[in-house]
């Protein structure tokens, strides 16, 4: 959890900078990464993992961890003026997410001590659409395979939400 939150604060420091727009998955889970390695120097990562964001190696546990980072990215014609939209809310993302679940919770390797999502999506919708990501993923409980579901406080919670989603 201090690594969620840390890697928020520093997205959020890095956003002020490049504009949260500019910001991925990528950038995110290097800053967990980072934020981790801090409060676990003994740890052995790996990025890109068996098909997995995340392995964690830590005192005989392994923990698999994948990042889910939902953003509104707009394109900009080279004349500045807006274009079309990438990504967003929608079916396909709420699809995607459901199968991450069954993935980590399904997972075949063993031994797996500990597996998790970190969720980031932004609150609001900056274009009419009957989807958001607020709606598809702020009333997330545990249950099923979802045994728990933490919300990380941090410096961008106006705009953005963590939540850090530990699977069976």
């Amino acid at each position: 959890m201090t690594a969620a939150t840390a890697a928020m604060n520093r997205l959020a420091d890095h956003a002020a900078v490049v504009r949260l727009s500019n910001t991925d998955e990528f950038t995110f889970r290097s800053f967990f990464l980072y934020e981790l390695m801090k409060v676990l120097p003994s740890a052995q990562c790996e990025t890109e993992w068996q098909r997995v964001d995340l392995l964690v190696r830590h005192l005989d546990e392994n923990t698999l961890i994948e990042f889910k980072h939902y953003l509104h990215r707009r394109s900009m014609l080279l004349d500045g003026s807006p274009a079309n939209w990438k990504g967003g809310p929608g079916p396909k993302n709420e699809e995607e997410f459901k199968s991450c679940i069954k993935q980590l919770h399904r997972c075949a390797f063993t031994p797996v001590q500990a597996k998790y999502i970190v969720l980031v999506y932004e609150r609001s919708s900056p274009r009419k659409s009957r989807y958001c990501f607020s709606r598809s993923y702020d009333r997330l409980t545990a249950g099923g395979p979802l045994l728990e579901v933490i919300d990380i406080h941090h410096k961008l919670e106006d705009s953005v939400t963590c939540k850090l989603l530990r699977i069976a």
